[in-house]
């Protein structure tokens, strides 16, 4: 994973400074966007309790991710049949 980021970054650094600009700011909407998603973490016990995931999504958008799902079904095919004994 590091080496896939370090790779990007020397990437970026070649890159304008405006079109450097727009990326950086890019990667900050989707830091915070998965930052909100994630529950805060205060203890091991209560960072485990399905309470925290209460609302982790809330601000996903549904059409979209509905819209990903539907692409990753159509991407696949499906699978045979099961063949009972």
């Amino acid at each position: 994973m590091t080496d896939r980021l370090q790779a990007m970054i020397d990437r970026l650094q070649q890159l304008p400074p405006q079109e450097l600009e727009e990326v950086t700011d890019r990667i900050e909407e989707l830091l915070e966007q998965l930052e909100r998603r994630m529950p805060a973490r205060k203890t091991r016990q209560s960072s485990s309790s399905w309470r925290d995931l209460i609302g982790a999504w809330s601000d996903d958008d549904v059409d979209e991710m509905f819209a990903e799902m539907d692409r990753i079904r159509h991407a696949n095919p499906p699978s045979p049949p099961l063949e009972l004994p």
